[in-house]
């Protein structure tokens, strides 16, 4: 049995100093929650080594402070903490027995005013109206069946201008402290008239060293020792019923010539209440996705269709079901999450029902966790202070 120590203290403390620095009788305001969070995971296709059951206790800090010094005036910094601790089998009795972490969450100090945000560090950046199938994540990974709703974050620099005309102008880079990793970007966001609202998205990314994609730096989409120079275009409308659409073209250029692939992915979606019983919101999304190698003059097209139905039974359960299919791969993923909500806390019960791992390639299951394939059920509790 293996016993591992919480690490990355170094984090904690930093996390420490900023708390006690806040609550000295310097003049601020400051700002304390958090998150904390229990599960039990089981699954009959855990990964090597691993139990059908494990458990994972997750606590997630965070600190505002905002200082009260006309120096300072429109600035103001937020640091939160990722602390987990994770059991293999009943309470570390399975083969990896108790492992734990600690990492910054988010690190970030911000500028803003009326028109102006400005903010730096290890920060959220997330856009595009995509719900499950998002041609549009680039930097977040939020996912609608995740209890939590927690995202992972990037090291960067992001400016946001709210001009004229409800236009807002965007612009980032990933990586601001190191040259060779450095990634600029941007995104304009125009209303249209009567419907909703367009968006337009530029990325540019160099090629990484070893095929290693750097910590915090975001998704690639195309093979990561490649640059590459990403463009997208989202449009959202109301009319009668909601429907949405991201495009994403990637190019890629420099590195090994074998790699060099260019990547095309389409997504349209569509939501709508029903007026049945406490109202029965559904949701679609169909996904094309085309990838091109340069050097073999090959293509390779994959579909994915995604089904959302979510329905509230009284005041306190929500049932939601999630339906996702794999057309090329033939392979169906089943989601059932039953959840309950107190003022403060989310009871949820889910389960699911995916293929196995053996039927994934490897590239598909790198950095794939414990839990989520085969056949399972979680019960999660989630509580914010």
């Amino acid at each position: 049995m293996q016993h591992n120590r919480i690490i990355g203290g170094k984090s904690v403390c930093i996390f420490l100093g900023v708390l006690i620095f806040s609550s000295s009788g310097y003049p601020q305001q400051w700002d304390l929650r958090g998150q904390l969070s229990f599960s039990v995971n089981a699954s009959n296709d855990p990964s090597a080594e691993r139990s059908n059951i494990d458990q994972l206790i997750g606590y997630i800090p965070t600190l505002s402070v905002y200082p009260e010094q006309s120096l300072f005036e429109g600035i103001d910094f937020e640091a939160a903490l990722n602390l987990n601790v994770q059991f293999d089998g009943f309470f570390g009795s399975g083969n990896k027995g108790t492992d734990g972490s600690s990492e910054f969450h988010r690190l970030w100090v911000r500028y803003s005013s009326e028109s102006v945000e400005f903010r730096y560090g290890l920060q959220k950046i997330a856009f595009g109206p995509g719900l499950i199938l998002r041609p549009l994540r680039w930097f977040d990974s939020l996912d609608p069946k995740d209890p939590t709703g927690q995202t992972d974050a990037v090291t960067s620099a992001r400016f946001r201008y709210f001009g004229k005309h409800d236009v807002t102008y965007w612009g980032w880079a990933v990586h601001p402290e190191n040259s060779e990793l450095f990634s600029p970007g941007g995104r304009i966001e125009l209303p249209v008239p009567v419907v909703g609202e367009l968006g337009l998205t530029y990325h540019h990314r160099p090629g990484y060293e070893g095929d290693k994609i750097p910590d915090n730096s975001g998704m690639p989409f195309v093979h990561q020792s490649s640059q590459e120079d990403r463009y997208g275009i989202d449009i959202r409308a109301d009319v009668v019923i909601g429907i949405w659409a991201e495009a994403v073209v990637a190019k890629s250029s420099g590195g090994n010539p074998f790699y060099r692939i260019d990547r095309s992915v389409y997504m349209i979606g569509g939501d709508y209440t029903l007026s049945v019983g406490n109202g029965l919101y559904l949701l679609a999304e169909h996904m094309f996705d085309r990838v091109e190698s340069k050097f073999l003059r090959t293509q390779f097209n994959r579909e994915f269709t995604a089904f959302m139905m979510n329905y509230p039974i009284g005041i306190f359960d929500q049932v939601a079901l999630i339906f996702e299919y794999d057309w090329d791969g033939e392979r169906m993923f089943n989601f059932l999450k039953i959840s309950r909500t107190y003022d403060n806390l989310t009871v949820n019960l889910i389960l699911f029902d995916n293929p196995k791992r053996d039927e994934f390639t490897e590239v598909e299951l790198s950095g794939a966790g414990n839990a989520g394939f085969g056949t399972g059920f979680q019960a999660v509790l989630v509580y914010n202070h």
